[in-house]
């Protein structure tokens, strides 16, 4: 990138966090890519819409407390399942409408650092060079 290309995209970001500040009070809040004029036409990306937020403060609604050392993954299920993974090597499947574990294993490796849920199968990988695929017993 030249130092044109830098230019352009400082003022493109300034310009942003300027509209940013303007629209505070609105409800919405539209992106544009840098260097796309809104209402542009043709293969530029349409703005994206945000919505503001109406509380500052996010509440918690379950607290799932089962891990005896850090969180590394968590991931949304269907149905209100989840699985998370922690640095002792453990895999939790939670229901997390009753906020109780469902399932729970050790990996063969204690470095568990992602975790991921796909309808009825488990994806676990970690700094032991391993991905282990689990199904889960219905």
């Amino acid at each position: 990138m030249n130092d044109d290309a830098y230019e352009a995209t400082y003022k493109a970001t300034l310009n942003l966090l300027e509209e940013l500040r303007r629209n505070k009070a609105n409800e919405c809040v539209e992106l544009a890519a840098p260097g796309v004029k809104r209402g542009q036409r043709g293969r530029a990306r349409p703005a994206l819409r945000f919505p503001k937020l109406k509380s500052r403060k996010p509440q918690t609604r379950r607290l799932l407390q089962a891990h005896a050392n850090k969180v590394m993954d968590c991931c949304w299920g269907e149905r209100d399942t989840m699985v998370s993974c922690a640095r002792d090597g453990t895999v939790h499947v939670w229901d997390v409408k009753e906020a109780t574990r469902a399932l729970s294993w050790k990996t063969p490796g204690s470095w568990t650092m992602t975790c991921c849920l796909d309808g009825g199968v488990v994806a676990v990988g970690g700094l032991d060079n391993l991905c282990s695929i689990y199904v889960l017993p219905e």
